[in-house]
């Protein structure tokens, strides 16, 4: 779930129930529909959530950091994170969630800048499958798409 502290404050309840109780009832609100799109179908079943994986994605405590440091909302340098930062993340995160649901998490994960090193090897990752598919369908028989120094240089100018 992708920026959950923007959902409604309900919807960490029923994951917290969902996860304690390894299931879940899913109900489309319209208890015996019969319209066209939804006939047939089982309105009020139970999903099995036992071995589900649940990922949520925040960016809590990130908008008080760049603020503190005076610098934009996005992926921070591992560098220069901070005790400080660090505090004020779990802060943020515990004003937001109940002590429950952070405790049903298995890791709290802060996401970090790809230094320009990770940035050269995912873009020479991509540009070996593109040659892979371009081959693959008979468009190089003797040629190869390459970059240029110059090019990755742009690439990462332009991805900061």
């Amino acid at each position: 779930m992708d920026e959950i502290e923007k959902a409604h404050p309900d919807i960490p309840n029923a994951f917290l129930n969902a996860i304690q109780s390894g299931e879940m009832e899913m109900s489309s609100g319209k208890e015996g529909s019969n319209s066209a799109h939804t006939k047939g179908i089982d309105h009020n079943r139970v999903t099995d959530l036992q071995n589900a994986l649940f990922i949520f994605t925040s960016n809590i405590g990130e908008h008080s950091i760049k603020k503190e440091k005076g610098t934009s909302i996005g992926f921070t340098d591992q560098a220069k994170d901070t005790a400080g930062d660090n505090a004020t993340f779990e802060k943020e995160l515990k004003k937001h969630f109940a002590p429950e649901f952070i405790g049903r998490m298995d890791a709290v994960v802060r996401c970090h800048n790809l230094t320009d090193e990770q940035i050269r090897s995912i873009l020479a990752i991509h540009v070996d499958k593109m040659n892979r598919i371009l081959a693959q369908k008979g468009y190089f028989t003797s040629m190869r798409v390459v970059t240029t120094r110059r090019f990755v240089d742009h690439v990462l100018t332009q991805s900061k």
